[in-house]
């Protein structure tokens, strides 16, 4: 579901949460993965069978 920007505004309504909130989340996902952006952590969550 995070693939796009139109994904974050998408997700931020369905939450009912700020797009802003958002992208703190995924920032923070990134670090916890080690990753800098939206492909990597895609790629990682394959290597390690997460998806």
């Amino acid at each position: 579901m995070m693939l796009t920007e139109r994904a974050t505004c998408k997700i931020a309504s369905m939450l009912y949460i700020s797009e802003n909130t958002v992208k703190h989340h995924k920032k923070k996902i990134y670090e916890k993965l080690g990753v800098n952006c939206m492909e990597d952590a895609i790629f990682y969550a394959k290597i390690k069978n997460l998806i």
